[in-house]
């Protein structure tokens, strides 16, 4: 842990990697932690197939006073069932809602910690600390960064950010939010690329960047082709793209079919401005007709009896093909068994090419209609996180006296700002 006058900090989880944040702060006779995530490796999905065992983390977590949560994201908040019990978490409101839905459909432990939310901008006491919540752009669904205050220094927390979603404008204002200097900036640098072992390199990011309203287009485009379905396997908690492929497939005049899982937490977000069963005619569910099918689902189908009037059948898809279809990893199974998939049908791939691989698992026979071409096969994506070009504008604006690097392959890129400005950590816990 390092020592900036009186407040100490140390990075547990996080450092050379993408993903697995986990900062320790000290300060008076308070203690927290930043995040509380499993690394990127750890997450790779195999399929929704559950399980009850959650792996350990490889470092003790510390007795802490507070955990603060950044956003729902996995490789933010996966350890949380290894918080000691009197820790009281905070997170956004949403954040609390998309964490508890993954716990409960992955069967994961019941966290029984005290758990309070906050709202953007509020600046809230929290023992010695100050911290003041600000919400920014990325992938995540309420996703924020944080001030921290601690007697007269000051701490900004990126969280992870980007500056070319639906919401650019939160992060492009943050550094005028800013009132204070900042005596240590905690930033991520998922895009700079680096060196790692295996097939987990992270290349630089030195392309024009992608804009979210970008996708938009080319979803609707690839939508436009023929009139047969398309499938988009997507994170249902990429709340951006889900609207962004709904709008896509507006204009294709397509209707788009969601899955259970995301129909259930889009309506549990509460947000009547998003594409959900019931306030959209054009937005549909493809519910499944068997146990197995239910139980990759992860959700309780007596509870879910709400979105009846909203589903539709295999027939009625086979009958109008006009349709965009949420792919989870049980309906790779349905669709391999039914002509509701044509040849030169469209599957779109949508996240990230760090989880390709484990993705492709879940295909079933499609794996095989899509490697000869049966099947068109297309990757339209763009970030959840800054481009270097942004996070160089971004460093500059808020001028900070350090920076520690977090959730990059590269910390030596931050070199470029005075190599003296990079912060030294040491174990104080």
């Amino acid at each position: 842990m390092a020592e900036n006058q009186r407040l100490r900090y140390q990075i547990l989880g996080g450092k050379n990697q993408i993903g697995g944040n986990c900062i320790y702060l000290h300060y008076g006779k308070t203690k927290l932690l930043l995040d509380i995530g499993k690394p990127l490796n750890d997450n790779l999905s195999h399929g929704d197939k559950r399980s009850q065992v959650i792996s350990a983390p490889d470092f003790d977590i510390p007795d802490v006073d507070y955990c603060i949560i950044s956003h729902p994201h996995m490789d933010h908040w996966g350890f949380l069932p290894f918080l000691t019990e009197k820790a009281i978490i905070f997170s956004g409101a949403a954040c609390q809602t998309i964490i508890k839905i993954s716990l409960y459909v992955s069967r994961g432990p019941i966290v029984k910690n005290e758990w309070k939310t906050f709202r953007p901008g509020v600046a809230y006491g929290l023992g010695d600390f100050l911290i003041q919540p600000f919400l920014i752009d990325h992938s995540a669904y309420d996703a924020y960064a944080f001030l921290v205050t601690a007697g007269d220094e000051h701490l900004l927390y990126t969280g992870d950010i980007r500056f070319h979603g639906r919401k650019a404008w939160l992060s492009e204002r943050l550094p005028d939010l800013i009132k204070v200097p900042i005596d240590l900036l905690i930033c991520e640098g998922t895009n700079l690329g680096g060196q790692a072992e295996g097939n987990n390199t992270v290349e630089a990011n030195t392309a024009a960047t992608v804009h979210e309203s970008d996708l938009e287009e080319s979803f609707a485009d690839a939508f436009k082709q023929n009139r047969l379905p398309a499938i988009v396997q997507v994170s249902g908690q990429n709340i951006d793209r889900l609207v962004t492929i709904y709008r896509a497939s507006k204009k294709a005049n397509r209707k788009l079919v969601l899955d259970p899982y995301t129909a259930f937490l889009i309506n549990r977000l509460k947000n009547r401005r998003l594409p959900q069963l019931g306030s959209f005619d054009d937005v549909r569910v493809l519910l499944p007709e068997e146990d197995e099918q239910w139980r990759h689902v992860g959700l309780n189908r007596k509870k879910l009896g709400w979105m009846k009037p909203y589903a539709i059948t295999a027939g009625e898809l086979i009958q109008d093909p006009m349709y965009v279809l949420i792919f989870r990893y049980w309906i790779g199974q349905y669709v391999s068994e039914r002509a509701i998939f044509p040849d030169g049908s469209r599957f779109i791939y949508s996240m990230s090419s760090f989880y390709l691989a484990s993705m492709s698992a879940q295909w079933g026979e499609l794996s095989e209609r899509i490697a000869d071409g049966r099947v068109v096969f297309q990757k339209i994506h763009a970030s959840g996180h800054a481009s270097p070009s942004d996070l160089s504008q971004f460093i500059q604006r808020i001028n900070p006296k350090q920076i520690l690097p977090i959730h990059t392959q590269n910390p030596s890129w931050f070199d470029r700002f005075d190599s003296e400005k990079i912060a030294e950590e040491c174990d104080c816990r």
